[in-house]
């Protein structure tokens, strides 16, 4: 089976060659490399938050994964988040272009973890209405009013 992201030329994650080349950072990090989809999942299973600083997401479907997976996403306003994530519900939805923004809204969170923990648990319940076969249906249902 053809692997998309080895066809494609991209991976999730990044080496500590390509982090390099972006600037230094005066904080420590854990660079994690190249991961594949299944390590990905693995991840999001053990971690608390999922943070993606897109400045648009189209659907957004690690956002999703991560929920199904028990960890919390902050996603980007713009785009089709909004198709699963509720801001401060199941999900905290921010302008990625404002780091003040992101960080006061992450810090609140961390600073009531029965509230994470709420949210979190409304995200797993959330994930249960989204598999591949409405995803595939909706697909179809799409394609069919175009052709209508």
């Amino acid at each position: 089976m053809l692997n998309p992201y080895e066809v494609l030329g991209i991976a999730p994650g990044a080496s500590d060659e390509e982090i390099k080349n972006l600037g230094s950072y005066d904080f420590e990090y854990l660079n994690l490399g190249i991961l594949k989809r299944w390590e990905v999942a693995k991840l999001l299973a053990v971690s608390d938050m999922f943070l993606d600083m897109s400045t648009y997401q189209a659907f957004g479907r690690t956002g999703l994964e991560s929920m199904c997976l028990g960890c919390m996403p902050i996603l980007p306003i713009e785009g089709g988040v909004a198709k699963f994530a509720r801001d401060n519900e199941n999900a905290i939805i921010v302008n990625t272009g404002d780091a003040n923004e992101v960080y006061t809204r992450i810090s609140a969170v961390l600073d009531m973890p029965q509230k994470m923990a709420e949210m979190q648990q409304e995200g797993i319940n959330t994930s249960k209405s989204f598999n591949v076969q409405n995803a595939a249906w909706s697909e179809i249902q799409l394609l069919n009013s175009i052709l209508e």
